[in-house]
């Protein structure tokens, strides 16, 4: 249903944004000390990407879980 509303034009849209907003967050978690992004600039990606941490990702996951972010999957 929601593809039919979007319609070609609306869909499009969508993914523009999912894609520029995904790639600002990642360049913003980036600049943060000892966040990486995992092989940046050789993957291309779309609206997922992969983060070495600091810190055990459990916490930060536990951390994020308490704002009521989906902060994503350990891996």
């Amino acid at each position: 249903v929601m593809l039919t509303l979007l319609g070609p034009t609306g869909l499009n849209r969508l993914a523009t944004l999912s894609v520029q907003r995904a790639h600002d967050l990642a360049e913003q978690l980036a600049r943060l000390p000892g966040v990486a992004l995992w092989q940046p600039g050789e993957r291309p990606f779309f609206n997922e990407f992969v983060i070495s941490l600091p810190a055990p990702v459990q916490l930060v996951l536990n951390a994020l879980e308490q704002q009521r972010i989906l902060g994503g999957i350990p891996l």
